[in-house]
């Protein structure tokens, strides 16, 4: 403890860690109060409080001006002095920065550093390794999975969000959303296994059945670019191109049919090479029909 003051390392460690979650809230929200310019107090001597900001951003900044301001609030509560005006710090997203402002403010014996974004906690907390200086974070989305779990020397607040609570927010405010959600869920899973067991014993039945595009492109069919003739003259009806179809189409009769999905198999099945399209060049006998 500093001469002089009445408040402990420890005591300060526990304000300024409750003060990191107000004001973590409070820039979640939008909500916070301007930066003060100078911490309270008269006196020269104070708490060094080195503050890291990772880089330029409008929440990562709302977090130091409301840490700031509650710095000088409790500083005022409890008759000391904050001092961070000289111990501020914007790494800029660079981690030689970083690196550089921790080993500075070890140099500088700061009480505590808090540390803003998950790159500043974990350098800090590396360049406090052999000393006594408490880290605070804050805008860490997964503390656990930084390494900060179980350790005695940094604490702080994380920024993810609980989506289950935000979940049961909501059914609360509207408890027929749940009912509507599990008959909307039931739904999608009754057509899931309708259609994995039409898979079974047809082919891509939802293509044939339920899709709303390719039944648009179907109506193109007779009039596209890309379409098959049948040579009368060589074509004898024997079927191999229809069972050669995986939608079952009797090219023979319908070479253009909407269910048509121009794969090209009744062509390459064909046997009498009856079957040709229109981007080569098509056998034009006398009884071709299309």
């Amino acid at each position: 403890m500093k001469k002089g003051m009445n408040i402990s390392r420890r005591s300060f460690l526990k304000a300024a860690a409750f003060s990191a979650a107000a004001l973590s809230s409070l820039a979640l929200t939008g909500c916070g109060s301007e930066t003060a310019g100078s911490a309270a107090g008269t006196s020269a001597e104070g708490f060094k409080v080195g503050i890291v900001n990772y880089v330029d951003d409008a929440s990562l900044n709302q977090i130091v001006s409301s840490l700031q301001a509650r710095l000088d609030e409790i500083g005022a509560e409890k008759g000391v002095n904050f001092l961070y005006d000289d111990y501020y710090s914007n790494a800029q997203a660079d981690q030689s920065n970083l690196n550089q402002i921790g080993a500075d403010l070890v140099a500088d014996g700061v009480d505590v550093i808090v540390a803003v974004a998950t790159p500043t906690a974990v350098t800090m907390l590396n360049a406090v390794e052999d000393t006594d200086i408490p880290v605070i974070f804050s805008a860490v989305t997964d503390p656990a999975g930084a390494g900060f779990e179980g350790l005695d020397n940094i604490t702080g607040t994380s920024d993810a969000l609980d989506t289950q609570a935000i979940m049961n927010l909501i059914l609360a405010a509207n408890p027929a959303l749940q009912s509507a959600l599990g008959w909307l869920f039931n739904w999608k899973v009754a057509v899931l296994v309708v259609l994995l067991l039409l898979s079974v014993v047809v082919y891509r039945p939802f293509c044939r059945y339920l899709c709303p595009l390719g039944a648009i492109y179907g109506l193109f069919n007779p009039v596209a670019l890309y379409r098959f003739r049948i040579d009368a003259q060589k074509c004898t009806h024997c079927g191999v191109c229809q069972r050669a179809c995986p939608m079952d189409i009797p090219v023979h009769s319908a070479p253009n049919s909407p269910e048509c999905i121009r794969c090209g198999k009744c062509k390459a099945a064909c046997p009498h090479g009856a079957i040709c399209s229109t981007l080569q060049r098509a056998h034009r006998a006398g009884g071709e029909t299309a």
